[in-house]
């Protein structure tokens, strides 16, 4: 087991590494966009975003989760990948060709006009070509090949960076630049999969593993679902209640805050096929504390470091230059909100590796539904008064929420102990430290770096002394 948690590790890197290319492309992208586009119009971009996310779910039913689940445990993989393939790509053609011709309903839907109808048409010509990125994407991760996903992610990332540059600085496309970039580095890198792929995609669906894969995908794609609607269901009741120009403001801070979101992905991406391993070993339930525990550490690092250093990154201007364009700072008291909810949502992640291994996610689709419906009880309720720290604090309440229900099931079900007690400790110490730097009761320029180094040695006393030592796994 030892070796498979090295394996475990390695893998988590080069994801993390990848998602920097990949995903973090638009974290990266943030200068040009807030240096290009005003409030008003980021806020539609952020609409339409959010809009696609919900729609992508239908572009492939799930049936991708399938495939990482058990493309690692069959013999025939060829089969298994074509059926995946064929399946996402009738699915993805069916749902763009439907957007296309609805696009005028749509954006008078989205946005009480047909102004938008073309960004519409773009984002769903976006959603199609990315099906390629993400079939090859989950059957890297299900063969346990993070170099690959490496590779097309890094390739990915510099594409979408410099083509955003060419459309949004020197050609002045707005925000039809935006889609312009994406849509051509999809493009750039589906050819290169179906090149690399075509002796695996043979012209045939079998019927039994489309079935299977889709029995299990099914309820993780509502589960996914509802946890898109946590994440973006927000900026349409701000939206709607306070505007374009607020909507754009909060979401950039959002897009910021889920940095943290980027970590759990990590550890998310590379957990499912895990499981296939685990379930070979007498102490497969024992890995799962063993993560926790290897976990909530890193969380709450990330958590401290970006809430006590990023601001002051982000506002530091040079020669008048700012990293995020002083328009789109506002919103940014609402950043460790969203920080502090990913935190918990890393909880969440972990405590659900259970219910895949023993193939019950439908617990998680009716945990994950409930709490999508607070979520949007609290929005109505929130953002009309508060805006965008009522949405923030909603998203908070939300994802606190959606841990503890996932926690109290698996006890039930399982009995898993978990050491708990460490991790609440360091919770009110990382807590406590940051609302001292909030309250700013000292004036030290130096007092983020040394509440920082506070919380490191802290974290490192007690995990040498004061957690118990699990055994050699």
């Amino acid at each position: 087991m030892k070796l498979n948690i090295r394996q475990f590790l390695t893998n988590n890197l080069l994801y993390l590494i990848t998602l920097i290319f990949s995903r973090g492309t638009s974290f990266l992208l943030l200068p040009i966009y807030t240096h290009v586009l005003v409030p008003s119009e980021y806020g539609i971009f952020a609409i339409l975003f959010a809009s696609m996310s919900f729609v992508s779910f239908a572009y492939t039913l799930g049936i991708e989760n399938g495939l990482i689940r058990y493309l690692s445990e069959v013999k025939d993989k060829i089969e298994i990948q074509s059926t995946v393939f064929w399946a996402m790509l009738v699915f993805s053609f069916i749902f763009t060709l439907f957007i296309i011709l609805f696009r005028q309903s749509i954006s008078l839907l989205l946005f009480d006009t047909t102004q938008y109808q073309m960004l519409v048409a773009l984002s769903a010509a976006s959603l199609f070509m990315e099906t390629f990125s993400k079939y090859y994407q989950y059957t890297v991760i299900g063969l346990q090949k993070p170099n690959a996903f490496l590779c097309i992610g890094f390739l990915k990332g510099i594409c979408t960076i410099i083509l955003s540059y060419i459309f949004l600085i020197i050609l002045h496309k707005g925000l039809y630049g935006i889609f312009y970039a994406y849509i051509i580095s999809h493009m750039i890198a589906a050819i290169i999969i179906i090149a690399l792929k075509r002796k695996t995609i043979h012209l045939s669906i079998h019927w039994h593993w489309l079935k299977r894969i889709s029995l299990l995908g099914f309820p993780m794609m509502l589960s996914s679902l509802f946890i898109t609607g946590l994440n973006f269901a927000d900026r349409f009741f701000i939206y709607h209640f306070k505007g374009s120009s607020e909507a754009g403001q909060y979401s950039v801070a959002y897009k910021l805050g889920m940095i943290m979101s980027m970590v759990v992905t990590v550890f998310s991406m590379s957990s499912i096929p895990f499981i296939n391993i685990l379930k070979k070993e007498k102490n497969s339930t024992q890995i799962f504390s063993y993560l926790f525990n290897r976990t909530w550490p890193v969380l709450f690092l990330v958590f401290l470091g970006c809430s006590l250093f990023l601001k002051p990154i982000l506002s530091f201007s040079i020669n008048g230059f700012q990293l995020i364009h002083s328009n789109f700072l506002q919103s940014l008291h609402i950043f460790p909100y969203i920080l502090l909810s990913y935190v918990f949502y890393g909880c969440y992640i972990n405590f659900s590796l259970p219910y895949y291994d023993h193939e019950k996610p439908h617990y998680l689709t009716f945990i994950v539904g409930l709490v999508f419906i607070l979520n949007i009880v609290l929005n109505w309720m929130l953002i009309p008064k508060y805006g965008s720290t009522g949405a923030a604090v909603a998203t908070l309440i939300t994802f606190i929420t959606m841990a503890v229900f996932s926690y109290i099931k698996m006890q039930q079900l399982w009995k898993i102990r978990y050491q708990l007690k460490n991790a609440i400790f360091m919770f009110f110490i990382v807590l406590f430290i940051f609302l001292v730097h909030k309250a700013n009761l000292f004036t030290n320029r130096f007092l983020p770096v040394l509440l920082f180094l506070m919380y490191i040695m802290i974290n490192f006393i007690l995990m040498k002394y004061k957690i118990k030592k699990e055994k050699d796994f």
